[in-house]
């Protein structure tokens, strides 16, 4: 399977990374392809959205271009961000934004919108403060950020949402994490990343 993973964390060497890492390794080692996006990396930086229609030249549609030339050889995109201000970072907002644009994501026929995309995706983010509503199978069903990801977002597009996993108290009391918590996520992603759908 064709497997895309999107980043965006502006910070080096952080948790976000470390889940990147984990996911990509145990599903080469099972055998798939995995292409990557670090959203902040210097060579996939958007600058802010002007609009969808961008002029002629613009630097920014080689990266659009490449992006969504990767989600359309991707079978399962999984999305890795840390939780701020109860969203996702900005600079992942502006991707979005940027690369699921009509005509590519989404149209429109009748005045209805018709989604043009299959993919499944999962989400996995890490939350500074004790955030348990994030984790609480019922609950978490009907938080700001499950409901964006999974009905504003990706089913908009055609994608669906089969996995969204937080790992929360990253920050507690500044121990970052409590232990064994940050660990115990890291062997939660390993084990999904063996269940590729």
């Amino acid at each position: 399977m064709n497997i895309l993973i999107v980043t965006a964390n502006p910070k080096p060497n952080s948790h976000t990374e470390m889940i990147a890492s984990r996911y990509q390794k145990v599903v080469l080692e099972n055998g798939h392809a995995v292409k990557t996006i670090d959203v902040y990396a210097s060579e996939n930086l958007l600058s802010f959205t002007k609009g969808i229609r961008l002029a002629e030249g613009d630097p920014n549609i080689p990266i659009i271009k490449s992006a969504q030339e990767s989600i359309l050889w991707a079978e399962e995109i999984v999305f890795i961000h840390p939780i701020w201000w109860s969203n996702m970072p900005a600079g992942l907002k502006n991707w979005v934004d940027s690369v699921f644009t009509p005509g590519f994501a989404y149209k429109y026929e009748n005045g209805r919108p018709v989604p043009l995309l299959t993919q499944k995706a999962k989400v996995f983010c890490t939350a500074g403060s004790y955030a348990s509503y994030y984790t609480l199978p019922i609950i978490r069903l009907f938080t700001p950020l499950h409901l964006l990801w999974k009905y504003a977002l990706l089913r908009f597009f055609g994608i669906d949402l089969i996995e969204f996993k937080v790992c929360d108290k990253m920050n507690v009391n500044n121990s970052c994490p409590p232990e064994g918590c940050f660990e115990n996520f890291l062997r939660r992603i390993a084990f999904s990343a063996k269940f590729i759908h």
